[in-house]
């Protein structure tokens, strides 16, 4: 949450129609973040993730495994201590998700990738009534869809979006046959987001039960 504008989490208040709770023996109002603007997170199979930035600027020397020029994607990126520039992945989301209860899902809205890619109109629609914009129509919507795919966006000038975007698929890492470190994944997962709520539907992606 640190590094997330801090006018999101500017100003806490007694919430009048909350719950109370118990504590000590006193009725405690439950508080409330009263900051200003909206958060909107999207979360993707942390096993795509992966493979994702596996490739992100090249397939790195040391590999997936590693070899004598270090340890591997693999290693790197589930370590605790991920030098990666991105750090942790599991402690991204957990962090994300402890953003999201700071700010409340008046201000906050959780988009899961898969969601996106398989039902775009309904996770568009969503975002939209977030932001509090008015309605879109057909056109505007079918607009944004279009540019809103991976090989649009490659399409355009310039490297920013060649240098991020590969090929935007779900269930890629279905490709890469180590099933020992796909268990390795699986229950790091348990472990870290087990009882996150943001992170529970990830679980049936990683599954592979999602079609690309």
């Amino acid at each position: 949450m640190e590094l997330l504008p801090k006018q999101l989490f500017d100003g806490w208040t007694d919430n009048d129609n909350a719950a109370s709770s118990i504590s000590n023996g006193h009725n405690d109002k439950k508080k409330v973040n009263t900051g200003s603007g909206r958060l909107i997170v999207v979360v993707r199979n942390l096993k795509d993730s992966l493979v994702s930035l596996h490739h992100f600027m090249g397939v790195p020397k040391d590999g997936w495994l590693g070899n004598e020029h270090g340890p591997g994607s693999f290693s790197r990126w589930l370590d605790d201590d991920s030098p990666n520039a991105y750090g942790n992945a599991f402690q991204w989301v957990k962090k994300s998700a402890e953003a999201v209860d700071a700010i409340g899902d008046k201000r906050a809205l959780v988009i899961h990738y898969e969601a996106l890619k398989t039902n775009f109109d309904v996770e568009l629609k969503r975002i939209n009534t977030f932001l509090g914009l008015e309605e879109l129509t057909e056109a505007k919507a079918r607009t944004i869809r279009q540019e809103c795919t991976a090989e649009r966006m490659k399409s355009k000038d310039g490297d920013r979006f060649k240098k991020v975007v590969r090929k935007g698929d779900i269930g890629d890492w279905k490709n890469y046959s180590y099933p020992s470190k796909w268990d390795e994944i699986d229950r790091e997962f348990e472990r870290v987001l087990g009882s996150v709520e943001i992170a529970q539907p990830m679980i049936e992606y990683q599954k592979g039960d999602v079609d690309k």
